[in-house]
């Protein structure tokens, strides 16, 4: 927690691990003994502590110990190194003061406000908070704790925090409730909701935090009495098991006492009269940016709260310049979730960064390693996404499990396709997909033409492992690469516009992640030759399109392997066509360019597709300009303008006549020196062209 202003607050009691501290006193004790400490390594304590869980810079640091000398950067290391003697920092796994490379110190440790006699001297219930400590310090979080805080001291008497499962919704409400027991008297009460199974256990949890006896005939009544009079803070933990009937309760508390604030944190909202809900979002990450240095790195909060895990574990380490893009890239693949960040700097201060980004293809497996001091829930990410999924009703864990077929945003008539099955029908599928974002375990946001979702990346590991146990994988994959074939097919013009198409919901690059996943999978073990075919021919015009001409060359030559006999002509006349203007892009102007257009106009020609024979010629015509093939491309030419006179399209005409311009200006002679340009003899040696004559 951040603690202000702590020099202006005379009467400021602070725990942190065994040590208090009396601001008004200028003591210092461990266990009641007091540990003896110089002025200025006090003085470095207390701005640490004011800014507990932020960076201080050196020269600040300097300013509040040595307010009107001038000292060098060694005389603060000399009284750090002191205070850290007193702290014992570093010992037996205790860390409290982080060295940030480039940067300063922090103050890591948990800090909690001890009330004081001033704040106990206006309630019967003041003293008799219930909180835990704080569950770690926080990072890049003050500015919401702060906000919270202020919606308390005004009308906002009803606030639940939202957030999936590892967010830091917990850590945040006890922040909030040891940084506002002054406002409450000391009166601040912290109830684990999820451990009651009924509406009567819940009632009888609330009455025992508050210090009623659990056992009363009328708990309700009483909890009331006892309430009604008093300004209290009563924080519900861990809602979403139990969400109805724990806004029954509070919709009762709330309506019936008002002075009573409610701090609630969820997967989904109370939906009560009076409730304000906030949304925790993810860590800031750092962006992949290559050269980012370390500091700019720690500029991050997420990258800032792995940093800082790992020096409490492992006291010497220190982020480089080397290691700041590992971190970045860690951060980001783990969302900025703060559960999972501390899990993999546990891991990375055993076996390194660079082990550790490593390992992170397999998300669960390195982060079953967990925080015995958490309550089981939140020990492990396994176990907090076993929490969430053992809340949820059957055909939520299905489509759960069926939608991480996708990799990224989907939209969902996605979801829809691959959901439905076995039974399950649209409307489910659709209740289920809004059921999952209001417990937070689903991200949605408006897209380009509808709402797009998307799984955090560890969720979605967690989800296809339980796809993997259902036994539905092979059948949800090949729904997945069904779909990937409509909706590239629906986007489908011509093989030479080059345009980026858009899906029905967004573009269509944005779900190139996917279209690459069925690929692999159609031309995988469980795939078939005809899946495999269809869905190559529908993405090589994407793949031109973005001109990842290596890549679609790759799978058009891996398709051509695997074409049958009976395999749509359509589909090979694209296979080849686009094969031939990749291999012109990025192997040069070989034969195999010339005999990939010949056999996909062959295919064309043989479905008597004249729209596509004159793209065809037109890319033709473009490798043998290239070859500086003139005779050639004059065949060419005149073969296209027989097409275009058979469709009778002025587009097409207008295209045949531009190879053909293309063509005579290639063939014509070189004109000789001094030799006067003028009227039609400049003409004179060009072929005469017998149209008529010219047949496909």
């Amino acid at each position: 927690m951040s603690v202000q202003q702590i020099g202006s607050r005379e009467a400021i009691r602070l725990r942190f691990g065994p040590f208090e501290l009396n601001v008004a006193e200028r003591s210092f004790k461990k266990a009641n003994q007091v540990i003896p400490l110089g002025g200025r390594a006090y003085d470095i304590l207390i701005a640490l502590l004011e800014n507990a869980g932020e960076v201080v810079g050196k020269a600040e640091l300097i300013a509040k110990a040595w307010p009107d000398v001038t000292v060098e950067e060694g005389s603060l290391r000399v009284h750090l190194s002191a205070l850290r003697k007193a702290l014992g920092d570093g010992q037996f796994g205790n860390k409290y003061i982080a060295n940030i490379q480039g940067q300063g110190y922090s103050f890591i440790a948990p800090v909690t406000r001890l009330p004081t006699d001033r704040d106990t001297s206006g309630s019967a219930s003041a003293g008799l908070s219930n909180l835990p400590p704080a569950l770690g310090r926080m990072v890049g979080r003050d500015n919401v704790v702060r906000e919270i805080q202020g919606w308390l001291q005004t009308e906002q008497r009803l606030i639940t925090i939202l957030g999936a499962g590892g967010i830091g919704k917990t850590t945040v409400a006890l922040a909030v409730g040891h940084g506002t027991l002054a406002d409450f008297s000391g009166a601040a009460f912290f109830v684990d909701v999820s451990t009651v199974s009924d509406k009567e256990q819940l009632f009888g949890a609330i009455a025992s935090a508050v210090g009623l006896d659990p056992q009363l005939v009328d708990p309700k009544k009483a909890l009331l009495n006892l309430l009604r009079p008093r300004k209290v803070l009563i924080i519900l933990d861990s809602c979403e098991h139990l969400i109805e009937k724990t806004a029954e309760i509070a919709d009762y508390i709330f309506q019936n006492a008002p002075d009573i604030r409610i701090l609630a944190t969820s997967r989904e909202a109370l939906h009560v009269p009076g409730e304000h809900v906030l949304r925790l979002s993810p860590l800031d990450c750092p962006p992949e940016q290559p050269g980012l240095t370390a500091s700019e790195v720690l500029a991050y909060p997420a990258a800032r709260l792995f940093a800082e895990r790992v020096s409490v574990r492992r006291g010497d380490f220190s982020l480089g310049d080397d290691e700041a893009p590992m971190v970045a890239e860690i951060c980001r693949k783990l969302d900025g979730i703060p559960l999972a960040i501390e899990l993999a700097a546990g891991r990375a201060a055993i076996f390194g960064v660079r082990n550790t980004v490593a390992k992170l293809g397999s998300r669960l497996d390195l982060l079953k390693f967990g925080r015995r001091t958490a309550s089981p829930r939140h020990q492990t990410l396994k176990a907090t996404l076993d929490w969430s999924h053992d809340h949820l009703s059957e055909v939520e864990r299905i489509v759960l499990r069926r939608v991480a077929i996708f990799i990224g945003p989907f939209t969902l008539e996605a979801a829809l396709a691959v959901g439905e099955e076995g039974g399950i029908d649209q409307s489910e599928i659709g209740g289920a997909v809004e059921n999952l974002v209001n417990k937070s375990l689903m991200v949605a946001w408006p897209g380009y033409r509808g709402m797009l979702y998307r799984l955090l990346d560890t969720t979605r590991s967690y989800a296809l492992e339980k796809l993997g146990l259902s036994g539905e994988h092979h059948s949800i994959a090949a729904r997945h690469a069904k779909f990937s074939i409509q909706l590239l097919e629906s986007s489908r013009s011509n093989l030479f516009d080059l345009e980026r198409a858009e899906a029905p919901a967004g573009a269509l690059p944005d779900y190139l992640v996917n279209i690459r996943a069925a690929l692999e999978w159609s031309f995988g073990p469980d795939g078939s030759d005809n899946t495999a075919i269809r869905t190559a021919a529908a993405a090589a015009q994407l793949f031109l399109a973005m001109s990842l001409f290596v890549e679609c060359r790759n799978w058009m030559e891996r398709a051509i392997d695997r074409i049958a006999a009976d395999c749509d002509p359509r589909d090979q006349m694209e296979i080849h066509a686009s094969l031939a203007l990749s291999l012109m892009f990025t192997a040069g102007n070989s034969e195999r360019v010339r005999d990939a257009f010949n056999t996909a106009l062959t295919f064309a020609e043989r479905r008597e597709d004249a729209y596509q024979q004159l793209r065809l010629l037109s890319g033709l015509s473009m490798y043998l300009h290239r070859t500086i093939d003139a005779d050639g491309s004059l065949e060419v030419a005149l073969r296209a303008e027989t097409v275009a006179k058979k469709t009778g399209n002025r587009e097409d005409a207008a295209l045949a006549d531009s190879m053909l311009g293309a063509a005579l200006y290639a063939c014509r002679p070189r004109p000789r020196a001094k030799t006067p340009r003028t009227g039609p003899a400049q003409f004179a040696g060009f072929p005469t062209v017998q149209r008529k004559s010219v047949s496909v």
